[in-house]
């Protein structure tokens, strides 16, 4: 088998089942924001794992991939008629984690940046009040001339 094609046959499923799940698919628990991120082949392209990515609650990710894969004989009519294989390859839907982690990642990285300004800010503060001139009394004057001798 050549090498890419398994890439090309995941391609053509990811992007079957993306259309289907957003053009034919009626069923009222799929929310509308479901997105295919990626298609993983097995090796004799008899199994394919398709992760969705889905915007919305758990409740939300719970429904629509109770949705998605009962409407899975529909759809994997639908790439068995559009692909030109030997035997179509059984569909499982999974729900993607990766938007998560980074949507986890960057919200901690937000909470850093917030916690090192304040800390740059309360820096600022501290050096800003052991400078002698910033406390208000003006070295040029003849008060701290008078202190000096």
């Amino acid at each position: 088998m050549k090498p890419y094609r398994k890439q090309k046959v995941a391609s053509l499923i990811q992007t079957i089942v993306s259309e289907t799940i957003t053009y034919d698919l009626h069923d009222p628990r799929v929310v509308s924001l479901t997105t295919v991120t990626r298609v993983e082949m097995s090796p004799d392209l008899l199994e394919a794992k398709v992760y969705l990515s889905i915007m919305g609650s758990e409740v939300d990710e719970r429904t629509t991939l109770a949705g998605v894969q009962s409407a899975g004989g529909f759809i994997q009519r639908r790439v068995a008629r559009a692909i030109q294989l030997r035997h179509c390859p059984h569909l499982t839907f999974l729900i993607d984690d990766a938007a998560k982690v980074v949507e986890e990642t960057m919200r901690i990285l937000d909470e850093n940046r917030r916690l090192r300004g304040e800390e740059q800010d309360l820096g600022a503060l501290a050096d800003s009040s052991a400078d002698p001139s910033s406390c208000g009394a003006d070295p040029e004057s003849p008060a701290s001339e008078e202190a000096g001798q």
